[in-house]
């Protein structure tokens, strides 16, 4: 009896496992899913993707219904595309990087950006080849990467943070008044404000024996003709704050105010379908609120910026929109206490802040007049100076975009790692913005106040802190 039952069971195994083995022959095995992008690291290289960006849109272009490398197409162009935009002349880059070094720095690090790990000539992150200068003098331009990619105080590397440390109006300033500082070529059509700015840097090289290196790099842009910048615009620049600058002013195109925006996180944007779920009239980007959706905004970034659309039309924009409405905010690796987040929590809802803060993200799903929200008005003149409802300065919208005249309520995912705050970045701290600290004196300039938006300043000192708490737990 018991040889019977080990036939069996040798019989029943040999055919089970036959079974399996026709099984797994006759059955398409599941390919290993490609590991998701790396957006958030304490390490730039595998930000970067350790380097393998460089052939993602090729890479995509051969499988154009891989979604895994549409969207790491995307971050290659969020990185490293021009666009064919405005650029700066290569020698002018190399002249900072390698004659102002001590001031400048590899990779602009004196200006706030990031070296580039694999860049032969220490450029910037931020920066991307973009339209010749001409056949011996090539260019790059500025990538979504130097406004929106930053690293937070306690070391974290995250694609979609505002750089609030970037120095723009100084990174223009280096650009075009350095180079006349150094020669003597040109200097009194500066403002002293932008010569003071570059001056060390200048006397530094000088003294050190840079004058040929500059001149050599200079003389290479002799057959260039590049424009003259107003007088006005350079004393603007050296008034931003890092992370805040005006658009809309040279070398793009200017509509004659002066409306200083700080950078916005690019966390959570709100889809088509997201802006419908949350009843919103579309997603409302830009400060004012007046970008209907992410795929018009990044058109008319390339418009404005002097981009090639029938080259970049909206199928070449796509990786680089689906990219964006991938990211997500970082959590706090360093979070408040729970118990006071939820105070804080509640807080928010009882005070009303929901109000405005009601949409995706904690933004707002409607837009506000600056006399209700109480901060610096020059914004209602973005793109209208006029305030006659038509956009100025070649701006050609789309069926998406419209001139509001007025605000938007922000998202505040992430907020727990920017340091500049109210649309105008007047503020540089959540202290400041609920009044825990004292904010400074005025400045009546336009476009710099940073009165308005005094909610929670009345709470007491124990509600602030755990409002505090929520909006860092965000």
């Amino acid at each position: 009896m018991n040889h019977i039952r080990g036939w069996l069971v040798t019989a029943v195994s040999s055919a089970l496992l036959a079974a399996c083995s026709d099984y797994q022959q006759s059955t398409p095995q599941f390919e290993e899913l490609p590991p998701p992008l790396t957006n958030v690291s304490r390490s730039l290289e595998a930000v970067l993707e350790q380097g393998t960006l460089a052939e993602a849109c090729n890479e995509y272009a051969a499988s154009p219904n891989d979604q895994h490398l549409k969207l790491k197409c995307g971050k290659y162009q969020f990185f490293y595309e021009g666009f064919d935009t405005l650029g700066v002349p290569v020698p002018i880059m190399r002249l900072l990087i390698e004659d102002f070094s001590e001031y400048v720095g590899p990779g602009f690090v004196g200006l706030g950006m990031y070296e580039d790990p694999y860049s032969e000539q220490r450029f910037p992150l931020g920066f991307g080849e973009t339209q010749a200068l001409s056949e011996d003098v090539n260019a790059v331009a500025y990538t979504c990467a130097a406004c929106h990619f930053s690293q937070t105080d306690d070391g974290l590397y995250v694609v979609g943070l505002a750089n609030h440390n970037l120095l723009y109006g100084d990174t223009l300033a280096y650009m075009t008044v350095a180079p006349a500082v150094a020669t003597g070529v040109g200097i009194d059509s500066h403002p002293p404000e932008s010569i003071a700015r570059v001056s060390p840097a200048v006397e530094q090289a000088l003294a050190e024996g840079r004058f040929n290196s500059i001149i050599d790099k200079l003389l290479s842009l002799r057959d260039i003709a590049l424009d003259p910048v107003p007088f006005e615009t350079e004393q603007l620049w050296m008034s931003w704050q890092p992370g805040v600058l005006d658009f809309f002013t040279f070398p793009f195109p200017e509509d004659g105010v002066h409306i200083p925006i700080r950078i916005p996180s690019l966390f959570d944007i709100p889809t088509r379908t997201e802006t419908a779920q949350f009843n919103m009239r579309h997603a409302l980007l830009t400060a004012a609120g007046g970008g209907g959706s992410l795929e018009s905004f990044v058109r008319g970034f390339v418009l404005t910026s002097g981009g090639d659309l029938e080259r970049w039309d909206a199928e070449a924009r796509s990786p680089l929109v689906d990219y964006i409405y991938s990211l997500r905010a970082p959590q706090n690796r360093n979070p408040p206490d729970a118990a006071q987040a939820g105070r804080g929590r509640d807080l928010f809802e009882r005070q009303g802040c929901l109000d405005c803060h009601d949409g995706k993200a904690y933004s707002g799903r409607e837009l506000f007049s600056f006399a209700e929200i109480g901060t610096d008005d020059a914004l209602r003149y973005f793109s209208d100076p006029e305030l006659d409802g038509t956009f100025c300065c070649g701006i050609v919208p789309d069926a998406d975009s419209e001139l509001t005249q007025a605000l938007k309520a922000p998202r505040l995912t992430g907020i727990w790692a920017h340091k500049r705050f109210l649309h105008n970045g007047s503020l540089s701290s959540l202290e400041e913005l609920l009044c825990l600290n004292p904010r400074a004196a005025e400045d009546l300039r336009q476009g710099m106040s940073n009165r308005g938006h005094e909610y929670g300043c009345e709470l007491s000192l124990a509600d602030k802190q755990d409002l505090l708490a929520f909006l860092r737990s965000l």
